[in-house]
């Protein structure tokens, strides 16, 4: 029987120090080279007499292997390669999840999909992942008389960088005034600062748009913590279990991902 005494249910387990260290504080950076769709000659009277790309067609497929024990969450950039003087601004390519010891493959039309493209595309996917990954790019170029050339090519790191990791700390409700106010501590215990994320929670044994409360966080550097509060239009009851998501749109890419959800309720 609930108490009357108590003026605010605790849905957390006890406190949890924000500031720990992190298992892991890189992630690994593979530029990958892409060449995809078809390169026709030059019309007539065309004054460029060569092409950086023969014509054909082209296809890449990136196969990406995680070898490792953790799921592989991929976060990937594609960087079309232009003139000097048409330089583009780069855009988000497909995210991808991986289970450990499976591989994905990546190809043209996937990173074209990201895009209105041109017939004739080229430039690089950057993949972010904060496990190590196997990386192997498959060229092919067909023309007229069929495949022409083939190339396998393995891609290795470019680089490691520091990556920020998100973290839920103490999450306390109160319920009151026919609403549930929560509070909620998060903090970024990566060795790099976090951009805007959201923090969500979601009441899962309720229907309707009021279950969810959400709210942005502009930011969040390296080693620091912040508190967030959010409110449910309704009081919860006494065993309500709450689900807490820091990045629900998994727009960081963290060194660790296995910390960002907390389902919490009365015992």
């Amino acid at each position: 029987m609930r108490t009357q005494l108590v003026a605010f249910l605790c849905i957390v387990q006890a406190a949890i120090p924000i500031r720990v260290v992190a298992a892991q504080d890189t992630v690994s950076i593979y530029d990958v080279k892409f060449v995809c769709g078809l390169r026709p000659p030059p019309a007539a009277g065309n004054a460029e007499t060569w092409l950086t790309v023969a014509p054909g067609r082209y296809f890449t497929a990136i196969n990406i292997l995680n070898a490792s024990s953790d799921t592989a969450r991929l976060w990937t950039t594609v960087a079309i390669a232009s003139p000097l003087t048409m330089a583009r601004a780069t855009h988000p390519g497909p995210g991808v999840a991986i289970p450990p010891g499976a591989a994905v493959e990546i190809d043209c039309r996937d990173i074209r999909a990201t895009r209105r493209p041109p017939p004739f595309l080229k430039g690089f996917l950057q993949i972010v992942s904060a496990q190590r990954l196997s990386v192997v790019a498959v060229y092919t170029a067909a023309n007229s008389g069929g495949v022409a050339t083939i190339d396998v090519e393995h891609q290795s790191a470019s680089r490691a960088e520091s990556c920020p990791d998100l973290a839920l700390g103490r999450i306390t409700s109160l319920v009151a005034l026919q609403r549930t106010f929560l509070t909620i501590g998060v903090g970024n215990i990566g060795g790099a600062d976090a951009g805007a994320f959201a923090v969500r929670v979601e009441d899962p044994n309720r229907a309707g748009a009021d279950r969810i409360a959400e709210k942005d966080v502009v930011g969040l550097g390296a080693g620091e913590q912040t508190t967030v509060n959010l409110q449910l239009p309704y009081r919860t009851s006494d065993n309500a279990a709450l689900v807490v998501n820091v990045d629900p749109k998994m727009v960081i890419a963290e060194c660790r991902e296995d910390n960002n959800i907390r389902t919490a309720g009365a015992p």
